[in-house]
């Protein structure tokens, strides 16, 4: 109670405004809605067509909506902490910071799974790209090339045109995967302030692709037959409880966010606005594309580029959206850097937060196991990270009765359905050879 008490001394529970002028950032209320959206946004939001299909559009919907309000309460009781840690300190707090409340070993844990979350999605989302980047030269240039480093060394070529063109279990490094690294290498070197501009760029492509195919979905005769209000059997609903909590994912870049807003910024009001506009993206993909495709597949982008009818703009529509996928990656490294950076220092952290993931990514690019074990470490750590333990921190640390209680509910729902999806992903998920 004494470390609780100092820590929330002169906070003001009715405020929703934050920030010193001493301890101001440069982001401004539509730049954490924008960071917000971009950084939610990404490969899970594809998968949710085949959730729509399998589970219904009312338990799909009451998910999403779900998982919306309790990441948004989340965020609000975060700020709390972060608030009253700028207050006591002077300073605004990282995550790495925040996981002091939770003692030495749990803020080993909590640092593990956080480093392990950003560099798998990191790798994620790299691979993803840079697939979707040779896929792109290859419809301009007619071809694509890449080195492979094992167990030869020689140079692989392919003019297949597809979002994954490359056999699978090479070894090599491709032109999209070189492309892909000079811009992100770049750019993460770079503070978040200074990745604005990309992530405009980012928001731009997004909402051109959606529009696109949405548009696409809706006017086109596919084959669709509609999708029911509700599964026809409970297995149906089980893909819900992973997708969705996991589409909304983002609080490991709250503190980030929050440390670099600018003075008097409306903090809150930015994070329920952007976990809006984000749900209301959910809803539209899912809903177009589960009620107008036969079969969604798990990434609706590949299923519409497969289709041997699809238009060029369509084509174009889905290596824009994959391409705003890439300059969020910047984002990631940023986070990875600032946290790391608690226990080696500015000039390491920055080195660790690049070599890593990249050199992961390079070994893991064109290998079929790399989505298993992607899938459980987002499964084991991703959902955890991103609010059990923030959960955790905010019971540590939150004075008031009643928030504790909302804090408490919050991590109850959402560690069930963390659990819930790793034990149904335990009996459907084949071990790969």
């Amino acid at each position: 109670k004494a470390t609780v008490s100092v820590l929330y001394c002169t906070m003001d529970e009715n405020t929703l405004l934050i920030g010193s002028k001493k301890n101001g950032g440069t982001l401004a209320f539509y730049h954490l809605v924008l960071v917000s959206v971009n950084t939610m946004n990404g490969p899970a939001l594809l998968a949710l067509p085949s959730v729509f299909q399998s589970a219904g559009w009312m338990t799909s919907l009451f998910g999403l909506l779900a998982a919306a309000v309790l990441t948004g309460l989340t965020a609000s009781l975060l700020v709390d902490v972060l608030q009253a840690s700028q207050t006591r300190n002077g300073t605004r707090p990282e995550f790495s910071e925040l996981a002091d409340q939770l003692g030495g070993m749990g803020k080993g844990l909590a640092m593990g799974l956080l480093i392990l979350s950003l560099v798998m999605l990191t790798c994620a989302q790299i691979i993803v790209t840079s697939q979707a980047m040779d896929g792109l030269i290859i419809s301009l240039f007619g071809g694509s090339w890449a080195i492979r480093y094992y167990p030869s060394f020689n140079i692989a070529s392919t003019n297949v045109s597809s979002l994954m063109p490359f056999p699978q279990g090479e070894y090599a490094i491709s032109i999209g995967f070189c492309v892909n690294a000079a811009i992100c290498i770049y750019l993460g070197k770079l503070d978040l302030k200074d990745n604005l501009v990309p992530q405009y760029f980012s928001s731009i492509l997004t909402a051109i692709a959606l529009v696109v195919i949405l548009s696409f979905l809706m006017f086109s005769d596919l084959g669709g037959k509609g999708v029911s209000f509700f599964p026809s059997s409970i297995e149906g609903m089980s893909p819900v409880l992973g997708v969705v909590v996991f589409n909304f994912a983002y609080m490991i870049a709250v503190p980030s966010m929050f440390s670099d807003t600018q003075p008097r910024v409306n903090f809150r009001g930015a994070m329920w606005t952007g976990i809006g506009i984000f749900f209301l993206i959910c809803c539209s993909v899912g809903i177009a594309g589960s009620s107008n495709l036969p079969v969604a597949g798990d990434n609706i982008l590949v299923t519409l580029y497969d289709i041997p009818w699809s238009p060029v703009i369509v084509r174009a529509a889905v290596f824009s959206y994959f391409m705003a996928l890439l300059l969020p990656i910047p984002v990631y490294t940023i986070l990875l850097r600032r946290n790391v950076a608690a226990y080696t220092g500015q000039s390491s952290a920055s080195f660790i937060s690049l070599a890593v993931p990249w050199s992961i990514a390079c070994i893991c690019y064109m290998q079929p196991w790399f989505g298993f074990i992607v899938n459980w470490s987002s499964l084991i750590c991703l959902g955890f990270v991103n609010y059990t333990v923030p959960l955790c921190i905010i019971n540590n640390s939150v004075p008031d009765k009643k928030r504790r209680v909302v804090a408490q509910v919050c991590l109850l729902l959402t560690t069930s359905g963390i659990l819930g999806a790793i034990v149904q992903n335990m009996r459907v998920t084949p071990t790969p050879n």
